[in-house]
């Protein structure tokens, strides 16, 4: 008995962790989308800066 319950328990938060996960993938998803078409937009005030940023060999 205890055994059955525990893997519905496991099957109920498994499912509830899964819709989770969904709404964060189509969150990220979104931000990710907006995120590149800022990005699109800047495009070469974003070049420029990646050029001269110290980290980026020359």
């Amino acid at each position: 008995m205890l055994t059955i319950t525990t893997q519905r328990k496991d099957a109920e938060v498994k499912k509830v962790s899964g819709l989770l996960q969904a709404e964060e993938g189509i969150r990220l998803t979104s931000i990710y989308q907006i995120r590149t078409q800022q990005i699109n937009q800047n495009k070469p005030d974003h070049l420029h800066q990646l050029q001269h940023s110290p980290r980026c060999p020359a």
